[in-house]
């Protein structure tokens, strides 16, 4: 576990280190990714942590979302960052909740399926 946390300490190492706005992209934070889902860490952590699996494709969409769609744009990619700060907590408050993990799964239904038709046309 110590070891998640020193590439997570050198990850926010790395983001604050990356100009304003942007989100530091390397094999380093590929691999270290962020969400409590049986010590597995992905950075689409709310919706990792709600659907139960990095590859859920609702969780494949909205990554696809966002490395296609939000980070062509600087205010996509302010969100990103926001998200990154923001979305491990939101991922260790459901880690314990499955019902709390059902209203988040449908909370995200419209997004998932907004993200599906961007991502068609």
């Amino acid at each position: 576990m110590s070891s998640v946390r020193d590439a997570l300490a050198a990850r926010r190492s790395r983001r604050r280190r990356s100009r304003a706005g942007e989100v530091a992209e390397d094999a380093a934070e590929s691999a270290v990714c962020c969400c409590i889902v049986d010590e597995l860490f992905d950075p689409c952590f709310v919706a990792t942590a709600a659907h139960g699996s990095p590859e859920a494709p609702e969780v494949l969409t909205l990554r696809r979302y966002r490395d296609e769609v939000l980070r062509a744009h600087a205010p996509g990619r302010a969100f990103i960052a926001a998200y990154y700060r923001l979305g491990p907590l939101g991922a260790r408050f459901l880690h314990d909740r499955p019902r709390l993990k059902r209203a988040t799964r449908a909370a995200l239904e419209p997004v998932v399926r907004h993200a599906e038709r961007r991502l068609s046309r």
